[in-house]
Parts: C-alpha cells; structure tokens; sequence
C-alpha cells in the first residue's frame, strides 16, 4: 500500500461581520462573537479526525479572543497572524 499523500490545510481566521461593516458600511467595529462559534467547530471537527492545520488569525481578532488563539495552540495547530 503507498502512503497517504501528505496535505496542508490552513484557516483564515476573521471576522465576517467586521470585513462587511468595514468594506461596506464604512464603520470599524470589533469583532463579533460569531468567530468564536465558528473557529471553535473548527477546532471541534479537526480534533474528531484528528487533523491539524495552520490557522492565521487576523490581529484584532487574536487581541479581542486570546483565548481563542491559545485552544488552537493548546490543540497542536500550528499559529501565524495576518494583519
């Protein structure tokens, strides 16, 4: 049998509500606690299947939810920020 090929997987990590409000509305606002649910069902899946991947979190995000960030840490994930 031939080994399994080998994937990356990364993860943008980012608030929806933010980029519209910024993009569209012109208004800057702090992100939302949708990126909690959302990255922590992530987190959720991944560790079921134990996989792991890069999750690149936008700056403000990872200053608003350190903790956030450290779950991913802690998980084995590998970090990197965006600005």
């Amino acid at each position: 049998m031939s080994e399994r090929p080998k994937l990356a997987l990364s993860f943008d990590i980012e608030c929806y509500y933010q980029i519209v409000s910024n993009d569209y509305l012109d208004k800057n606002i702090e992100p939302t606690e949708e990126v909690l649910v959302n990255t922590h069902w992530i987190l959720d899946e991944l560790k079921l299947h134990k996989v792991k991947a890069t999750f690149f979190f936008l700056g403000n995000v990872a200053r608003i939810f350190p903790e956030l960030v450290k779950r991913a840490a802690d998980d084995g994930h590998e970090i990197g920020i965006h600005g």
